[in-house]
């Protein structure tokens, strides 16, 4: 029974003590969980007592929020304060807190440059005030700066610039120290003067700080007898490989050490007997003071050798002809043998011991040794020992039925046999479908079936249709990622057992019933802002069976989720510094967690063609009541809202006016009725809420949109995301503006040839599936993407009746790298389908916002943006609404092509992006393949085969024209374009038809909206 505190505290002290009803208690066991209360540093005094019933009443008495700061020091009061950061009034801070804070104070002071300064904090006589006392004591000011002697080519002025020391106002420390030796020496480098050093020596009782600096000679570098490095980066290699051009320090042990790196490059290129020596000669200056030298390394690589042929030697079960088709790719490149080099070797020693792993000689031993054959040639002779081919017909995981042992966290790791990234595909009642996806394991789908022995044990099978081949590494997988799912538990760990069943072996992991270690107590330091619930909701609660590690690394992941902290760190208590010898076990853990300001400040800039240039900014109010909540405030401002004509003449969008402004206000709740919809999807549902205000302008419409947006999402793992959600939205559409502001053409016009209401009202059902297995999402260079969204428009909730719809949107991408690392590159696939259909039986059309556009970055970058697909040619009015002729036309008028977007989108796009050499990994470039096409009408009609354009000759103005196919062909681009890479990527692009430089014909469509300028855009969004 707790008593005293709030509901916080009593929260947080029943999760520390590690207690609950009906265990026996004894003394020690009592005092240690009033020792890991107090742990908690935010009471005063705790006391616990066994009353007369049995019970156990453990009494709380909280520290007092801190009323009143006292500052005494001779240091401006605000200087002082920054030495504790997260001090503020209105929280409780307990000895713990306060000890730490005088420890890093005083710290802090002495990297300041007050080596004498102590730091001392104590509670008022009433507890809620803090008294800081801070005696800096005697800076050690840095009062002079003496030279030891002259330094050639640098004077004084800039010496003490590159170290960073001013006299009489830098204060000497041990920090100053090495920032300004690191300095010069950076500075010797970039001057090629490899054999600089500096050295600073201070004496406190002078203040006088003595620079001893020896820039050294200037070193001109060479190679001699061989080429290092490429024809043009030849010598950016030799300077990597010769360390002393990038050491911190100078040597001349580094001369001889460049030896051995460039024996080991050569070798790696196939000359075995290769030979290097360095020279160092002075050529201008004497010998003892030089003012030049030059490094000369003398490489004798000796002769190269070409893979003439492979011999196999010891091979049995398997042919020659299979060997000899996986080690081909070995012999020659091109018209030229393959160089033998130590690489290549490795490289077929891999190719054959992976065959024979893949046909089950999980005991194979393969050697490839080098023998010369004839002058400038060697061939290569594979010693091969087989050992005994071996099948496994099913795996079985045997857990036994303990308290605090999960078997249905432990099944999935059988799937690693199979798959390296294992995804269920199926499931009919107790048995479950796994594919492999490992290219010896091709069409190969395992069952996994689940029962339950009379003894209680829990037995998992996964069986396949044939024998597999037995791979040591691919059990290594299952048992590995087993001993990671039961780490922590406290000793269980899988044993591995084997048995023959109709000639084909059966791998069994069995995990019998052990000693489990319990996750007895938490004791959550730091919460000052945020509530007990908010964080000890993510945690299992205490005392639970069994210490899971996996939860409490989820129980992380939903802390940074949370947007509260700025550091949370998680440790068992005996591995905390001071409490080693205190007796803690493993199943008492301690979370350190740091709050940080819940105010955040975001600004921005950011351009492409599509939507032109924008201003962004943003603030946001995190943790709201403690519980995580957020709100924040987004402002997007383009042209609409700066109108600044030095921005749109700097960043054009093309002849019309392109821009998307938005303000918006967001709130969001990581925990949306915790408990209540569990069973649904998942333990965590976010709720997200928002209202918008958007202005959009493009090259057909401008549209003004006021939108409120819903949505629940649940993370299932960590790679996918499901989300539902509501919109209600009200559109107002008309005609798309110059770049003054004036109206390009007549609304009416613009709607009747669009079949578009100028206003709509939308209030819909959306659904979305997201699948990111990608290593990050703004340059990735591995993983997939997949993303597939669904709306429901219908007229029962409130949508025009000439607006409904149901809209569905596919999405998919793959990336490869190419190289070790992505070294040499990535190449990246992608495909989108999106098919929307008016609901009404009275509309053929969908409103202008709620159409496929397609054209401009991410999509079919050889278009303009906006204008891939259906396009009209609208006559332009003037200021009064009139036709604008065209002088020395009589009777023809100036117009404006206009997309109007349709109801299918198809694309698909191939590009491979790649660094430049010599450059580094900052500029990259890429080529690329984009194909699509937007379609008016998902079902076309006999009609749909005519457009109406204006013709002033005509009655009414207009005449029909016929289109012929209602599906056209798609718009086939390939493009260049180059990436820089300063943090985010940003890329510049340019991409043209394939018909034009084929020299074929285009229709009059394709060279009217055939892009005209470089596309800039950042990110690698699809």
């Amino acid at each position: 029974m707790l008593e005293g505190g709030d509901g916080d505290d009593q929260r947080l002290a029943r999760a520390a003590s590690g207690l609950k009803a009906q265990d026996a208690l004894d003394e020690a066991a009592l005092a240690r969980a009033l020792e890991a209360i107090t742990r908690i540093d935010r009471f005063a005094k705790v006391d616990g007592r066994r009353l007369e019933d049995g019970r156990l009443l453990i009494r709380l008495e909280p520290l007092r929020p801190l009323a009143e700061l006292q500052v005494v020091s001779s240091l401006p009061a605000k200087q002082v304060t920054s030495f504790f950061p997260g001090l503020r009034l209105g929280i409780r801070v307990g000895d713990l807190r306060l000890q730490e804070w005088q420890a890093n104070a005083q710290l802090r002071l002495q990297d300041s440059g007050y080596p004498l300064a102590t730091v001392k904090l104590t509670r008022t006589e009433h507890g809620d005030g803090l008294r800081i006392q801070v005696e800096p004591g005697a800076p050690a000011l840095i009062r002079a700066v003496e030279l030891a002697q002259p330094v050639a080519g640098y004077s004084r002025a800039r010496l003490l610039k590159l170290a960073g020391i001013k006299p009489n106002v830098s204060l000497w420390s041990q920090a100053l120290e090495r920032s300004a030796v690191s300095a010069l020496r950076e500075r010797f480098l970039r001057d090629r003067r490899y054999e600089g050093s500096a050295r600073i020596d201070f004496d406190a009782a002078t203040g006088i700080a003595r620079l001893e600096v020896q820039p050294g000679p200037r070193v001109d570098l060479r190679a001699e007898g061989a080429r290092v490095g490429g024809f043009l980066g030849g010598q950016r290699v030799l300077a990597e490989l010769v360390l002393f051009t990038r050491a911190a320090q100078w040597s001349p042990s580094l001369l001889a050490e460049g030896e051995r790196h460039l024996v080991r490059y050569f070798r790696e290129k196939g000359h075995q007997n290769v030979k290097v020596r360095h020279e160092r000669k002075v050529v201008l200056g004497p010998g003892d003071a030089p003012e030049k030298v030059r490094v000369t390394y003398h490489i004798d690589p000796g002769p190269s050798f070409g893979l003439q042929a492979i011999r196999f030697m010891g091979n049995h079960e398997l042919p020659e002809e299979e060997l000899r088709a996986a080690t081909r790719a070995g012999l020659q490149r091109l018209f030229r043998l393959n160089t033998a080099t130590p690489e290549l070797v490795r490289g077929l020693e891999e190719r054959v011991r992976n065959l024979y792993l893949a046909n089950g000689f999980a005991d194979v031993r393969v050697r490839g040794r080098l023998t010369p054959a004839s002058p400038g040639r060697m061939d290569l002779a594979f010693e091969i020992r087989e050992g005994r081919a071996r099948h496994l017909k099913a795996l079985q995981l045997d857990v036994a039925g303990q308290p605090g042992l999960d078997p249905g966290r432990l099944a999935p790791a059988l799937a690693l046999w199979l798959a390296d990234r294992p995804l269920r595909k199926g499931a009919a009642g107790t048995i479950t479908t796994w594919p492999a996806d490992r290219p010896h394991l091709k069409g190969v789908v395992g069952q996994l079936t689940e029962e339950t022995t009379p003894e209680g044990t829990h037995r998992y099978r996964l069986a396949t249709s044939r024998g597999i081949p037995f791979v040591k590494g691919d059990l290594g997988l299952v048992l590995a990622d087993l001993r990671q799912r039961l780490a922590g538990l406290g000793s269980p760990r899988p044993e591995l057992h084997f048995r023959e069943d109709a000639d084909e072996e059966v791998a069994t992991f069995e995990i019998p019933v052990q000693a489990l270690e319990p996750l007895r107590r938490l004791v959550v330091r730091g919460l000052d802002r945020t509530r007990a619930l908010a964080v000890l909701r993510e945690f299992p609660e205490t005392p639970s069976p069994a210490l899971d590690p996996g939860a409490l690394d989820s129980g992380l992941s939903g802390l940074s989720n949370l947007g509260a902290f700025g550091r949370t760190d998680l440790q068992s208590l005996g591995d905390v510094p001071g409490q080693e010898e205190r007796g803690w076990r493993r199943g008492d853990v301690e979370l350190r967690a740091e709050e940080r300001n819940p105010w955040t400040f975001s600004s921005g800039f950011g351009y492409d063609r599509a939507q032109g240039y924008r201003v962004l900014g943003g603030v946001q109010r995190a943790n709201l009541s403690g519980m995580g909540r957020s709100v924040d405030l987004g402002i997007r401002a383009g042209d609409q809202t700066l109108r600044s004509k030095a921005l749109r003449d700097a960043f054009p969008t093309g002849d019309v006016n392109r821009s998307l402004d938005s303000y918006s206000i967001g709130y969001t709740d990581p925990w949306f009725l915790p408990g209540s919809l569990d069973n649904l999807l998942h333990a965590r549902t976010r709720m997200r809420l928002e209202g918008a205000y958007l202005e959009e302008a493009n090259a057909g419409f401008f549209a003004r949109r006021r939108r409120f947006l819903g949505s629940l999402e649940w993370r299932i793992t960590q790679a996918q995301t499901v989300q539902l959600g509501y919109r209600f939205e009200r559109a107002e559409v008309a005609s798309a503006q110059d770049a003054d502001g004036k109206p390009l053409f007549d609304a009416t016009e613009l709607f009747t040839l669009s079949r578009s209401p100028e206003r709509s009202i939308i209030s819909s059902f959306n659904g979305a599936i997201t699948l990111d297995r990608r290593d990050r999402a703004a340059d990735p260079t591995s993983g997939t993407f997949f993303n597939g969204y669904l709306e429901f428009a219908p007229q029962g909730l409130g949508t025009s009746s000439n607006s409904s719809f149901v809209k569905l949107d596919l999405r998919h991408q793959w990336n490869w790298p190419v190289g070790f690392r992505a070294e040499a590159g990535v190449i990246t696939a992608n495909l989108r389908l999106g098919i929307a259909r008016p609901t009404a039986s009275s509309a053929r059309d969908l409103p202008l916002t709620e159409r496929f556009f397609g054209g401009g970055p991410f999509s079919v970058r050889g278009v303009e943006p906006g204008f891939l697909g259906p396009v009209q040619e609208l006559p332009k009015r003037d200021a009064s609404g009139n036709k604008i002729p065209i002088p020395g036309s009589p009777g023809t008028y100036e117009t404006q092509l206009t997309p109007l977007g349709g109801q299918v989108l198809a694309m698909a796009s191939f590009e491979y992006r790649f660094p430049l050499p010599w450059i580094g990994n900052t500029l990259w470039a890429e080529i690329f393949l984009d194909g699509g096409q937007v379609y008016a009408q998902a079902h076309a009609r006999p009609e749909d085969r005519t457009t109406t354009v204006p013709d002033p000759s005509s009655p009414g103005g207009f005449r029909v024209v016929d289109n012929g196919a209602p599906y056209p062909a798609w718009r086939v681009t390939p493009g260049f374009g180059l990436i820089l890479k300063f943090g985010f990527p940003i890329k510049v692009e340019y991409a043209t038809d394939w018909r034009r430089i084929l020299g074929r014909s285009r229709s009059p469509n394709d060279r009217d909206t055939q892009l005209r300028t470089l596309l800039i855009s950042a990110g690698f969004q699809f």
